[in-house]
């Protein structure tokens, strides 16, 4: 999530917050929306994008080596009745299975964070669409003396823009979950 995303985000929910204490909605729903926005807070997914890729690139310099592992199997053939070999041919062999799994955590570290970034913009954008057409509206209808349809309207989007961010949560938990899932062969492997 990019700072220009949690300030909009934020400049929102702060517009719905004070819309709310104006048309006298009950607090403890606003500030349970609140609660839910703070769930990304300090989340950064350029910083696990870049990250992704500089495992990437280690990842592609560890590739390298298994080839070379194999190479120097075929140098030794012959030697100690192929032992030394086949000792080296089974670590290239493991060596590239660990560099594969490894490459397939890279991957889905950089697919979960884009997922991430996706999910985390496009409900901000939802939000701040919402907000901006209730809080008008809600002024609207303050202005006429409708405080009762104000207070309906706004308590509705604080608890529309509430399941909006219950609904973001659950879904960035889940990518960070098959993430871990993703990652936890090669982790395993190392062990």
């Amino acid at each position: 999530m990019t700072t220009v995303d949690t300030t909009r985000t934020d400049v929102a929910l702060g517009t719905l917050a004070a819309t709310a204490e104006q048309t006298g909605c009950p607090p403890e729903p606003v500030r349970q929306m609140c609660d839910l926005a703070d769930f990304t807070r300090g989340m950064d997914t350029t910083a696990i994008t870049a990250i992704a890729g500089a495992g990437s690139m280690a990842m592609d310099a560890a590739a390298q080596i298994a080839p070379l592992v194999t190479e120097a199997a075929g140098a030794l053939d012959g030697i100690g009745g192929g032992v030394p070999s086949q000792g080296l041919c089974d670590a290239g062999d493991a060596l590239a299975s660990h560099t594969g799994l490894c490459q397939d955590a890279v991957n889905s570290v950089g697919s979960c964070a884009g997922a991430m970034d996706q999910l985390t913009v496009g409900c901000a954008g939802e939000i701040s669409a919402l907000v901006e057409e209730v809080c008008g509206l809600a002024s609207t209808a303050l202005a006429c003396g409708a405080g009762d349809a104000a207070a309906g309207m706004v308590e509705g989007a604080v608890t529309a823009v509430s399941e909006m961010l219950g609904q973001r949560n659950s879904g960035l938990e889940a990518l960070v979950d098959i993430t871990v899932g993703d990652c936890l062969p090669a982790a395993d492997d190392m062990l």
